[in-house]
């Protein structure tokens, strides 16, 4: 368990998680304040949004196992320290 918390706490401490955050938060209320919202675009943006977030979860996990001292985004996990 703790080691979930762990990866959490480095995921969101991520800048590129918070720009990819905000990206698909910002589709999202984009196309509410265009008036062509509906549920296929929230769950469009949602596919795509959890596809980016593992992808950064697992480049920077590689990253981090094969030399960045620490990882891809800069983060220091217990793994890296």
């Amino acid at each position: 368990m703790k080691a979930i918390l762990a990866k959490a706490k480095a995921i969101t401490g991520s800048i590129r998680f918070w720009i990819v955050s905000l990206t698909a938060i910002t589709a999202v209320l984009e196309s509410i304040a265009a008036g062509t919202f509906t549920l296929a675009i929230l769950f469009d943006t949602l596919k795509i949004y959890l596809g980016a977030v593992v992808l950064l979860g697992s480049v920077d996990s590689v990253a981090t196992k094969y030399g960045a001292a620490k990882g891809a985004a800069g983060i220091v996990t217990p793994e890296n320290q």
